[in-house]
Order: C-alpha cells, then structure tokens, then sequence
C-alpha cells in the first residue's frame, strides 16, 4: 500500500494533460528501445476460465518484515476460521523480499524466513482458503539497479518452492512505484512472468499496473499468459479514505470530509493546500470525486477493459481509514462493495487487524474478532455469523481462545512474578485459569486493550462484567477497574467496583471463601467514578467528557494497596463483558 504517492501524481497529471502526455510518449519509446530482448514464451497450463476465489482480506504485519521480527504464531487457526465463517475464501499475505535476501547474483531468500511463511501458507491452505504472496517491499531506490534481478530471483524461488500446491497464487510486486518504473514495469512484468512460468506452468500470477492504481492497469500490454489475473487497488477519493491519515503530512489535518459529496458539510480548504497546485485541485475536485457515480465509473473501467480483452480482474485493497464519520465510511465500502459484486470482481480488503489508533482493519475497537465491524461486513455484503446477528455482541477479556491483541500485564512497572495466566489447576471451563497469588497489593491482574475495546452497544444493552471466581483466603476487598481511552484527552477516566470473600459489607460483590468457582455478575451501570489518570479529579465535571465504553482501554483487579491480602491466593476464568 503505497496509495497516496500515486493519487497526488495522477492529480498533477491531470492538470498538466498534454505536457504529461508528450513527455511519457518520448519516455516511453525511449525505455522500450533500452529493453532487453524478450524470453521465449514458455509452457502454461490449462487457462483460468474465472478467478478461483471470491471475498478475502489483507494480512499485513506479519511477513512484510525482517525474519527476525516475525512471530509465526501471531495469527492463529481461529482467525482463519472466523474469516471462513465470514464467507471469505482468500488471505492476501504481504511478504517482504528485500529484508530477507541475500547478495547478487543467487539472491538467496532466508531459510528461516521461508521455513516460517511455509508454516502459514499449510495453515492457511488447510484451513480451505487460498493464499496470495504478494511481494510487497518498498524498493524503489533499487530501480534502475539490481531491482528486476532481485524480484525476478526471489519470484522464482516461491514457484518453485511451491510448485504444484494447491491454491497458492504469487504476486509479483505491491504497487510498483516511481518515474523509472513508470517507464519501464510493462516490459519488465513481461520477463518476470516468463521467468516465473518457466518454474511452474500452473501457478497462478497476479499482476498489476504501475502503482496498482485502476487506470494504468489499462495500459498494460498483451503478455499471453492465460494463468496470469491482475489486481487494482482502489482507494478513491484518497481526501475521504485517508483524511487524517498519520503518516503524511498533508492528509494528517484533514477531517470531516463527507460521503458522498455533501455542500453543507465541506470542510473549508486547509490554508497550505491552498498554495500547491495538486492539492487544491483535489480539492477543487471533490464535488465530482466523491460520488457514488464516480467510483461506478472508475470501476466500470476496469471491468469493461477486463471483458474487452479477456481478462480476469480483481482488487487486491481497498478501505477507508476509520479516521471518517462512520455512517459515511459505511457508506463508501457499500458503495464500493456493490460495484465490485456486480462487475463480478473478486476482493481482499485492505486490512485484516492493526495496532494502530488509526486503521483500515475490520475490526470496531479492539482487534479481536468480538470486535468485528459488523456495519462494515454487512456494508459489503458478507454474511454475518449467527452470533452477530445482536448488535451488543459479547467482549471476551480473558478466556482460552483470548487473542493476543488483549495484551496481558500485572502492573504498570513490570511483571507480577506469582500470576499464571494459563494455570491448569481446575479451571472453571477449558483448559486454562488465571492463578493470581498476592505479593505486591500495588500490582494486580491486568488486561490491556489496544486499540482499545468498543464496549459502547453492550453498555447501552445493559450489559455485565461476569467472571468467575474461586479462593479459599478471606481477601478484604480486590478492586476492579475499567480505564477508558481518548486520544489527546487531559485525563483518561476510571470505573471501579469492590469484590470481597470476608463479608466486607461495603463490596459491590462477594465471594464465598469455599473453594469452589462462583460467578460474579456486575452491571456496567452499578460501576462508580473512580478518579482518573491525568490532572487528578475524583470524577469529571458536568461539561466535561467523561468515561467512554466505546473506547475500553484496560481492566485491573487490585487488591489497591490492601497489605492484609499479601500471601492470598485467588482464581479467575471466563472473563467477559456480556
């Protein structure tokens, strides 16, 4: 995903048509005289009559990295099956070449590296979905240079390693970018194909035009492979799908940018756009740009091309940043959605989870699949397990399918030494329980949300805290404390309630000091104010933005500095909000 870059150039292309025009004429003659000569065309197998797979999404931040910072047990069998359970059929899984290679001219990918993405393509595959490799390292600096032998190279070494799986398809290059791929990537893909066709006449290659907007996809030659599909990506317009995007400085201010278009709602120019020809034209154009019409048409384009040449197309991303009012961004993936179903293009839609405040991740708050966007999914047309017909879908804190995006900590300063998270000594359901023996009566049992948890539907649902809980020690009183996040906020505020299993009369809940597990059952309403982190007030004014359920950062039990339960030992399991 490299989206931005390639939107602003084709706005100054616009505005400079015909100079444009004339200079990549010359250009272009120019480079294909300097190419090298073309390969025999080598064997292929039987020509794909349609796009063997439907609806899937993008998993990045797995292997788009350096070897050594890949966890190969990140993503987990229960995600491939929740994707399954969506009625997907496809992972598009970003690799990175360039992190993980070795020196001209073998180029030789590492052997761990590659012994790793083997574990996740039999873990996909096996799960029934397929599996896009797609080549996705920012490598431009490596263009005029060694950049086609690399790719070429590590292409190779993919088909050849997976020569003859079953739905695996390879990706030649994620948003090839810059003025001397501009020229050259037509011709250049061309020699990739052969290369990678030689090793394997069945797989299936993905390929794509310079920056894989839409309309360069339209200026790609014939390269008489009938195994070969080609991706778009789409993400227009890029004012609405990436308004107050982090990472560049001219879409990081903006904000409130409707879809569709919308007089009454359009922001005023950002005063430094107003100076830069490219950016006040996006803005300019906008009216035009974000209408339902527009995107039918960009799209039409495409799949009249694909018909007109015998094609077969799809789109390798499209999103919108979550940074946009989510009625609009509803409206953007429907309309999007609907386009895409009825040209029959196959998705995989950018992205599957992130750690970022800011994302494009299906999920509506904490990355965890209780917190799928079901707006979203329904947005484009996916059905919807059972389970999330209700709008107040249960949040699972801790149990034995917890994920790791429900990051588990002890304290603020470090790690409680006596805490088991995965204690086996009969839990109250599954294989595992919480062992929570008291040392520190500062520290505490801790469960952090980030991005946090979207708890909003199951509070105005009236939904509980349940948890279950065992000891045979009569603890005074553990605090319970919900913290809720607001980006830039002065003061992020708390919620708490009292348990006890020595008759504390002033606990919310009590717990019998038998032995045996007993469920707990707390409503979020019966939670009071319980100071905040920040500039120090007990509770916040009336005109003052208070605790946020949509936005649940973290939960602690605590004995709250309770010297009296040192040496305790107490048990939770089947951590929910519900």
């Amino acid at each position: 995903m490299n989206t931005l870059k390639y939107i602003i150039c084709l706005a100054v292309l616009a505005m400079t048509a015909s100079c444009a025009d004339e200079w990549r004429d010359d250009a272009l003659e120019q480079a294909k005289a300097a190419e090298p000569t073309e390969l025999a065309d080598p064997a292929v197998g039987e020509p794909l009559r349609e796009i063997p797979f439907h609806k899937g999404v993008n998993m990045n931040a797995w292997f788009d990295r350096a070897a050594s910072q890949v966890d190969p047990d990140k993503i987990k069998d229960s995600d491939f099956e929740n994707i399954k359970q969506l009625g997907m059929d496809v992972v598009r899984l970003p690799i990175n070449f360039h992190s993980n290679v070795g020196s001209a001219p073998d180029y030789k990918l590492d052997e761990g590296y590659l012994s790793n993405l083997d574990a996740a393509v039999n873990t996909i595959t096996g799960h029934g979905l397929w599996v896009i490799l797609d080549h996705h390292s920012l490598s431009v600096e490596t263009f005029p240079n060694d950049g086609e032998a690399l790719i070429t190279a590590c292409c190779k070494q993919l088909a050849q390693r997976y020569k003859g799986r079953d739905k695996v398809a390879l990706e030649l290059f994620n948003e090839p970018f810059g003025r001397y791929l501009s020229l050259h990537w037509p011709a250049m893909q061309g020699r990739i194909i052969k290369a990678v066709r030689a090793c394997d006449p069945n797989l299936i290659i993905v390929a794509t035009g310079w920056g894989s907007g839409p309309k360069n996809l339209l200026d790609l030659p014939e390269y008489n492979d009938p195994r070969v599909i080609y991706t778009f990506h789409y993400y227009n317009p890029s004012m609405f799908t990436h308004q107050g995007a982090y990472w560049d400085e001219n879409y990081v201010s903006l904000s409130a940018y409707p879809f569709p278009y919308d007089a009454s709602r359009m922001p005023a120019i950002n005063q430094a756009w107003q100076s830069e020809p490219y950016l006040s034209f996006l803005y300019s154009s906008y009216a035009e740009a974000a209408t339902v019409n527009k995107i039918r048409e960009e799209i039409t384009e495409v799949a009249d091309w694909a018909a007109a040449h015998g094609k077969l197309v799809f789109c390798g991303e499209f999103g919108a940043l979550n940074t946009s009012e989510p009625a609009d961004r509803y409206c953007w993936y429907k309309a999007v959605g609907d386009i895409m179903a009825e040209k029959n293009i196959p998705w995989t839609i950018w992205q599957y989870n992130d750690q970022q405040l800011q994302n494009f991740s299906i999920f509506n708050g904490a990355q965890t699949f209780d917190q799928l966007d079901t707006e979203m999914m329904k947005a484009l047309g996916v059905k919807l397990p059972a389970e999330f017909t209700s709008d107040a879908h249960p949040l699972a804190i801790y149990s034995d399918s917890s994920t790791p995006w429900c990051i588990l900590r002890t304290d603020k300063n470090g790690g409680e030494r006596y805490l088991d998270y995965y204690c086996k000594d009969n839990p109250a359901e599954g294989t595992d329980c919480i062992r929570y023996n008291i040392i520190n009566p500062t520290g505490g049992v801790w469960f952090e949300m980030w991005p946090p948890a979207n708890a909003g539907k199951l509070q105005s649902a009236g939904a509980k805290l349940e948890f279950m809980a065992r000891t045979t020690a009569k603890i005074k009183s553990l605090e319970i404390y919900f913290q809720s996040y607001r980006d830039g906020a002065p003061r992020q505020w708390r919620m708490s309630a009292t348990i006890s299993s020595n008759g504390n009369s002033s606990a919310t809940r009590q717990i019998p000091s038998d032995g045996e597990w007993h469920k707990i059952s707390i409503p979020l309403s019966e939670l009071q104010y319980h100071g905040c982190d920040g500039e120090w007030k007990e509770r916040p004014d009336e005109d003052e933005a208070g605790f946020d359920w949509t936005s649940l950062n973290w939960l602690m039990i605590t004995p709250a500095g309770d010297r009296m339960s040192s040496g305790k030992t107490i048990y939770f399991d089947d951590i929910h909000i519900r």
